[in-house]
């Protein structure tokens, strides 16, 4: 299992995790792109990925606040293939 965080908008990387997003959420329940892409734009959003191989198998996206030392988990999500593997809590010790 990989993992990778960006703070900068990279398209060829969203479009990796995209499909991830598409699933976990119903279309009325996402944050479309645009916006995503602004909170990127802005400084506030980072992306972190997990892949095996080439293929991302969870995503997460956290906006970071003026607050110091305070970030809001957004959206934590994970492909079904990925259940019961203990990524969850991989990802909590990052």
């Amino acid at each position: 299992m990989d993992y990778r965080i960006t703070d900068q908008w990279d398209e060829a990387v969203w479009l990796q995790a995209e499909p991830v997003y598409q699933e976990a959420f119903p279309e009325h329940g996402r944050k479309n792109r645009a916006l995503i892409r602004r909170m990127f734009e802005r400084g506030i959003c980072m992306l972190h990925t997990w892949h095996e191989g080439a293929e991302v198998t969870a995503m997460a996206l956290t906006a970071i606040t003026q607050t110091p030392r305070f970030c809001s988990l957004t959206i934590l999500l994970y492909v079904r293939l990925s259940a019961g593997e203990g990524l969850g809590k991989l990802a909590c010790e990052i």
